[in-house]
């Protein structure tokens, strides 16, 4: 059964064909929807609602050019955003009544949306879509002559006002439509195509068009992940040879055959050829199933017992899925027993998670992980830098593996999730191929990778950077902590031999590609109440301490034109840097987290001012750009006094685009399943920026409330963990070749 479906109820159908469009017939004819909606309800579907306005908007067009003399006359948005004010007051109060009477507990709300369009869209030149009632040809001749109206014939049936329909673009509203949905409310949207409106300037304008109801339709289908879009139209299929003794109505038609069909010119620009044009482009873009039908065929065309499907050919991966539904519940109870036990080791109870490197808190967890792994039937070792892997045996040892996991370090009173739930998805992955019995053709690796967040010694990556061969001995020497203690003693206090570092080096080839889970940090998921994120991009950074060196002087005696200030320096250098990120854009960000002036005496002018700068960007080039541009307004400001500075780089990891077959099988896998998801960047670090930098990587993101992380406040629901598996188990399935 399809469970999410839009459904799109024609303008005709709410102000039918020799109707007057009184209220009175429009709410009548909207009870008669509203009892096959609610049909639907009691069925089991999940439902997101359009509608039409042809009639009614044009209807108010032409009340206004009466009164013009009498009132101000409204642009067509205007009198649009009307149509759509008006029509879902009627429909959401009506459809509350009959689900009231019915007894169904569904909440109902009219979201007034705004629709986005091209202020270039051929449409414009070239108006094409019906508005108003019908009238003879003497009618239109004269209404064409007296205000100007573009008219054509409507199939046969007379005469009507033509405007232009721009195709929408984007959903201003997107985001509270989700929400409602996800919340459980029936959605009333787009009415009448949604308001169109162009981005002038940054900022939102109306335009004088109306925008075509399906196609507004299928993009609100594709955006909240519906499984199927129901066009409601007069007649229960559509046919070919329309009015000839050849007509023959069409049970399926595949995107070829409606491609075939639209250049024979059987569905016609003006009556069923949106209708047909939009249908294909929600099967285009998602992958779902469209059907063209009428109001009262609609529950029996739902179950494939009538109306006219238009199918895409079957996809190999969600045909491949289908039967393979985990149980979440299940799923959602092991990840919150494991996730919870990590909690206990912190070095900071009762103030977030602290579990810094080579530290009695990452031995307990190190012991917990491989205690899970051996539960979950995994082959467990721990290698000498302290990863912790778990193999599930595939047919063929030889293989290149498949690899799973994240780290189970932390930041100083940091999340409870970060990291550490990519390894007990990864975790949980493996436990679930067992329990249905799949055997991969390859082995699964199950990794928990140690001192990914570097907090303790300014490292990041190492245990990811250490299985790749990338570390050595001598720089374990050179990184130390606060107290001064290097990786290099750390290591040998912990109980390894950091001279056999070179041991956790992973062979060339023996790894065919790595797959990261992880909470998202920042808000995009979270605030647009989408499900999971596929991670297409993970920045690259740049990190640098500068150094700015003046003459330290007393503050009282020293006139401002014979002052080299490192403070002040510093600070006009600094304050230019957020306006170096802003003009690059492509969600590139510049911070400084870290100053310091010496001697740091409010009497003295500083001689020295320390400050750190983190450059972050989806290319090379806007990260470049920036670190060239504080290097010539270091040069500036201290030429000008007689001062110098010293740029020392901390950290250099380039953007990493993560791979696309990855990206596609992810995101069949969350549309099989009925998950809102979509593609993002990472704007932060993660092990799968080092190993991407060498192998087929990818990530799959879960929300975080209010895109919290890095402090005790971080949360995530334990059932988003479960859906992510989900997606997960289909991954590697498919890359397994099971």
């Amino acid at each position: 059964m399809h469970r999410k479906v839009v459904i799109a109820i024609g303008g005709n159908a709410i102000t039918q064909e020799n109707q007057r469009g009184t209220v009175s017939e429009q709410q009548q004819n909207i009870r008669t929807c509203c009892e096959s909606i609610a049909d639907l309800l009691e069925a089991g579907y999940e439902i997101i609602l359009t509608h039409g306005n042809g009639p009614q908007v044009g209807s108010i067009v032409l009340q206004n050019d009466i009164a013009k003399q009498l009132v101000p006359e409204n642009p067509l948005d205007v009198c649009g955003a009307q149509t759509q004010g008006s029509l879902g007051y009627m429909i959401s109060q009506t459809l509350t009544n009959v689900l009231k009477d019915r007894g169904i507990q569904k909440k109902v709300a009219s979201v007034l949306t705004q629709v986005v369009v091209d202020e270039n869209d051929p449409s414009f030149q070239n108006p094409s879509k019906f508005i108003g009632p019908f009238f003879t040809k003497e009618q239109a001749d004269l209404l064409h002559e007296e205000k100007g109206f573009l008219m054509k014939e409507d199939s046969g049936r007379g005469w009507r006002r033509i405007v232009p329909s721009p195709r929408p673009l984007e959903l201003v509203e997107e985001a509270a439509i989700r929400t409602l949905s996800k919340d459980g409310f029936l959605v009333i949207t787009v009415g009448g195509g949604g308001i169109p409106v162009v981005r002038k300037n940054g900022e939102l304008q109306g335009v004088e068009a109306v925008i075509d109801k399906d196609f507004a339709s299928a993009l609100v289908a594709e955006k909240t992940g519906a499984d199927a879009l129901v066009i409601l139209t007069g007649v229960p299929k559509v046919s070919v040879d329309f009015g000839t003794p050849q007509q023959r109505a069409l049970d399926t038609m595949t995107l070829d055959e409606c491609r075939r069909y639209l250049s024979e010119g059987q569905f016609p620009a003006g009556s069923m050829g949106p209708k047909v044009e939009a249908a294909m482009q929600f099967v285009e873009q998602s992958g779902g199933v469209s059907i063209i039908t009428s109001i009262d065929r609609m529950k029996e065309a739902l179950a494939g017992q009538d109306g006219t499907r238009i199918v895409g050919p079957e996809n190999r991966m969600r045909k491949k899925m289908r039967g393979q539904e985990l149980e979440l519940p299940h799923l959602k109870h092991r990840i919150k027993e494991n996730l919870e036990a990590m909690k206990a080791f912190t070095a900071t109870p009762g103030n977030g998670c602290t579990r810094m490197p080579f530290t009695k808190e990452t031995r307990d967890a190190a012991e917990y992980l491989k205690k899970v792994m051996a539960q979950a039937g995994l082959e467990v070792r721990e290698d000498c830098v302290g990863n912790v892997f778990g193999v599930l045996r595939g047919e063929d040892r030889s293989l290149p593996c498949i690899m799973m996991g994240s780290h189970y370090d932390s930041v100083y009173n940091g999340g409870d999730y970060d990291g550490i739930a990519g390894v007990i998805c990864a975790i949980e992955t493996a436990r679930v191929l067992l329990e249905q019995g799949r055997q991969l053709k390859q082995d699964f690796v199950v990794a928990a990778f140690m001192d990914e967040e570097g907090c303790r010694f300014g490292t990041g990556y190492f245990g990811s950077k250490c299985m790749l061969g990338q570390m050595t001995v001598e720089e374990c020497k050179t990184y130390t902590d606060k107290d001064d203690i290097t990786v290099y003693d750390a290591m040998k206090a912990y109980g390894f031999n950091p001279k056999q570092l070179g041991r956790a080096a992973w062979q060339p080839g023996s790894i065919a590609c790595f797959i990261e889970t992880h909470i998202e940090q920042g808000p995009v998921l979270d605030a647009a109440s989408i499900e999971l994120g596929l991670v297409d991009c993970i920045v690259g950074i740049q990190r640098y301490m500068v150094t700015v060196n003046g003459r330290s002087d007393h503050a009282g005696t020293t006139p401002m034109h014979m002052r080299k200030d490192a403070v002040s320096i510093a600070a006009k250098v600094i304050a230019d840097i957020d306006g170096m990120a802003r003009e690059r854009g492509e969600g590139t960000v510049a911070t400084v987290g870290y100053l310091k002036a010496t001697p740091g005496a409010m009497n003295v002018i500083a001689g020295s001012a320390e400050f750190s700068v983190d450059v972050r960007s989806r290319t090379q080039e806007n990260i470049d750009g920036i670190v060239a541009q504080i290097r010539q307004r270091l040069d500036e400001e201290t030429s000008a006094v007689g001062a110098s500075y010293s740029m020392e780089q901390k950290l250099e990891i380039s953007p990493v685009g993560l791979n696309p077959r990855m990206l596609d099988i992810m995101e069949e896998s969350c549309k099989a399943h009925g998950f809102t998801c979509c593609r993002l960047p990472s704007g932060a670090g993660h092990d799968s920026l080092a190993i991407g930098q060498v192998l087929p990587t990818v990530m799959l993101f879960v929300p975080s409330r209010d895109g919290r992380s890095h402090c005790p406040v971080e949360y995530t629901p334990y059932f988003d963990f479960a859906k992510a598996v989900q997606v997960l188990y289909d991954l590697v399935l498919e890359l397994g070749g099971v």
